[in-house]
């Protein structure tokens, strides 16, 4: 009996400890490039998102996407305690193009999306009603190196948003 109630309090302990930090932080700290997954880039970025000091961000989708057809979002975020707000404007996407077949052992799909032309479409309805939960889950001193947003962490890339 006591060795179940040794392994349930290890257990609690341990949970507790992988939970994700949950306290507001300033808008300063999320400025800066953050991507899906992890921190490494290779030929191409993951989806990412990128906060700056005047209030705007962008969402780029991933570059390993050969399918999709919005690319980008851009507008303008609030922070208030856990909660984000993204009051999208517009976004960027590819119109026209052809379908052809994937290159094997380099792409992952079937079909890519061949040619097109990127267009930016102003966003109509500019309501931010629902927020994002949005906690810390790595820090590197007292800067946050991990965020969640909702259920996608995203790992800081570089502080400076223009880089």
């Amino acid at each position: 009996m006591r060795l179940i109630k040794t392994v349930i309090c290890i257990f609690i302990c341990v949970n507790l400890n992988a939970q994700t930090t949950k306290h507001s932080f300033s808008s300063i700290q999320i400025i800066g490039s953050w991507q899906i997954g992890n921190s490494q880039v290779s030929d191409a970025f993951k989806k990412n998102i990128i906060f700056y000091k005047n209030g705007k961000f962008i969402l780029n989708y991933d570059g390993y996407d050969d399918i999709g057809r919005i690319r980008s979002v851009s507008g303008h975020y609030k922070i208030k305690d856990t909660a984000l707000y993204l009051t999208i404007e517009s976004r960027m996407e590819i119109a026209g193009g052809k379908l052809t077949k994937g290159s094997p052992g380099f792409q992952t799909e079937e079909f890519t999306l061949d040619g097109g032309k990127l267009i930016t479409i102003k966003q109509t309805n500019k309501e931010s009603d629902e927020p994002f939960d949005l906690s810390v889950s790595e820090y590197r001193g007292d800067n946050p190196i991990c965020i969640q947003i909702d259920n996608n962490k995203y790992y800081k890339l570089s502080v400076d948003p223009n880089k």
